[in-house]
């Protein structure tokens, strides 16, 4: 299970992400911009990833997390993760 910690840096760094489509990211750059974001903040990528997976499939065990991203519209991607946002 994530903590409240783990839960507070996801907080943290869901409020950071501005649109993937405005910053114009090519689906290869996926992995590395919620790398570089979990550094920022401190949160491991397995604590990112796991409610992001959560919020893209509606399933705690699917595909790569970064494949769904690269594959889904980026405006559905979007919409998915200010759900979790939202939570």
């Amino acid at each position: 299970t994530h903590g409240p910690a783990a839960r507070a840096g996801a907080d943290a760094v869901w409020g950071s992400v501005p649109s993937l489509a405005d910053l114009g990211m090519a689906h290869g750059d996926v992995d590395g911009f919620f790398k570089t974001l979990g550094e920022q903040f401190g949160v491991k990528l397995g604590d990112l990833v796991a409610p992001m997976r959560v919020a893209l499939t509606g399933k705690a065990v699917s595909a790569s997390v970064f494949d769904l991203v690269s594959l889904l519209p980026w405006n559905e991607v979007e919409a998915r993760l200010k759900k979790l946002e939202a939570l």
